[in-house]
């Protein structure tokens, strides 16, 4: 698995001088990659509840023995592990639902989606509406709505107040932003209309995000009375918060680790295209081939940049397309902590004229 990424002049200049077209990279991906295999998501789905069942089953038998050995611990562990596991499946298959492609019935997509993302404590519809916005100024200062929103240039930080460079450089140049942010995530998507201000909502979606936001609280609560009533308040701690605050650690690192490395680049508004957005700014990261399966392969990020409508089954699939046709482009790199830690070291951005984009860049 390479874990080398050219340099970013030769492969921007490359790019432009190629005369590529954004046609060129979303037709290399055959139609049939994108059609939708009703059975394949559905028995998944099936497949992830049932294991989750099995575990709960197992949990409960090892909550009714009153006294506990090293080995029911470390039972319990491996048990929680294992809901990590199904929550990282769940997860993905939410994704497709918001973007409608895990079932041809469009209120099938929508039942999935709100009862998944209610296990993680967000709402279905603020969750699309906010990840199809990160789609569309995908790398944009601003306007993305991930890591790339509140990125800040030298100059910015430079002019900051003590505080507000402290505390970013606890989200951007530390663990500590992957190990809260999903917290603050949660609330932002609860209270979508005062966070995602900027971005435009027409009255019906205004109505499905009031809507998702009651719904997820009230579901949240029938998961807390769930669990309780299986095992108890410490039965919902250690097999669902505990499963969930592995799943925080993911579901905020993975986005971060899809769109950041060492050289990572960002644009202003004037200067992004799809092809400068979706190819220069995204990368795929290689992880050992079980916990690429545990993600459904969601860390092949390039290719759902390219077409958000490829379902996590043909993800691999059409990876390897885009690697045979366009190898110089397919940006990707092996996850490793050397590597998590260049892009720690490089939380800011600044502006090249030349390129007209802004480089990653570490603090001066």
């Amino acid at each position: 698995m390479p874990s080398y990424i050219p340099p970013l002049g030769p492969i921007s200049e490359k790019l432009k001088a190629s005369q590529l077209k954004w046609s060129d990279f979303t037709k290399s991906i055959p139609f049939a990659y994108t059609e939708i295999i009703e059975w394949k998501a559905w028995f998944f789905l099936l497949r992830t509840i049932v294991i989750w069942t099995g575990l709960m089953y197992l949990a409960l038998g090892i909550y009714s023995i009153s006294s506990w050995s090293w080995y029911h611990y470390l039972t319990s562990l491996v048990i929680s592990f294992g809901v990590f596991c199904c929550y990282a499946n769940l997860f993905t298959l939410a994704h497709d639902a918001g973007h409608f492609c895990f079932s041809k019935v469009k209120t099938a997509n929508k039942l999935v989606g709100h009862f998944i993302l209610s296990i993680f404590h967000i709402g279905f519809h603020n969750w699309k509406i906010a990840h199809n916005f990160h789609h569309t100024y995908s790398q944009t200062i601003n306007r993305d709505t991930t890591w790339t929103k509140d990125k800040m240039t030298v100059q910015q930080f430079a002019e900051s107040d003590k505080k507000k460079q402290k505390d970013y450089h606890i989200a951007y140049a530390t663990p500590v932003g992957v190990l809260v942010g999903y917290y603050f995530a949660c609330v932002q998507y609860f209270f979508f209309t005062r966070y995602y201000h900027f971005i435009p909502l027409e009255k019906e979606q205004r109505r499905q995000v009031r809507f998702s936001s009651f719904l997820v609280l009230v579901l949240s609560l029938c998961h807390l009375a769930l669990f309780c009533w299986l095992g108890g308040l410490s039965f919902y701690l250690n097999y669902h918060l505990l499963p969930l605050a592995l799943g925080a650690v993911a579901a905020v690192g993975i986005p971060l680790l899809q769109h950041s490395h060492e050289h990572a680049v960002y644009f202003d508004e004037k200067c992004w295209t799809p092809m400068r957005g979706q190819i220069l700014g995204t990368y795929n990261f290689r992880m050992p081939y079980f916990f690429e399966r545990v993600f459904n392969d969601i860390n092949l990020h390039v290719v759902h940049h390219i077409n958000p409508k490829v379902p996590w089954y043909n993800l691999r699939n059409s990876y390897n397309e885009l690697k045979i046709k366009f190898p110089d482009y397919i940006l990707e790199y092996d996850l490793s902590w050397a590597e998590i830690k260049k892009i720690y070291a490089n939380p800011l951005v600044e502006w090249d004229p030349k390129l007209e984009l802004y480089r990653s860049t570490p603090y001066r």
